[in-house]
């Protein structure tokens, strides 16, 4: 198990994975829908000595029927990308469960 340090820094990274995709692709859903979800990847910004070359950012309500979701990568600089992939949930009141699949990058 390695510490939040030295996940940061170090030069650990997907771009075998990353290289030439076009698009980080998934699928989601809700439990019971409307579930607010931000979904990321790239979030390592250019303090860290290991940043992150691309990013990307998007909110969505989510609904309970499954939904393929995209970031468009085309004109992206792939080549260090160490958080490939993950989300944020703002204080919602109660907890919220959502579901993922299919996550990929092609």
């Amino acid at each position: 198990m390695h510490s939040i340090d030295d996940i940061l820094n170090a030069n650990l990274r997907f771009d075998k994975i990353t290289i030439g995709a076009k698009r980080l692709a998934f699928k989601a859903r809700g439990a019971k829908g409307g579930e607010k979800v931000k979904f990321l990847f790239g979030g390592l910004d250019q303090d860290k000595k290991y940043f992150d070359t691309a990013k990307g950012e998007m909110e969505t309500t989510l609904t309970n029927a499954w939904k393929e979701y995209a970031f468009d990568l085309a004109g992206d600089d792939l080549r260090r990308i160490k958080s490939g992939f993950g989300w944020v949930l703002g204080g919602q009141g109660d907890g919220v469960t959502f579901f993922l699949d299919d996550v990929r990058y092609e």
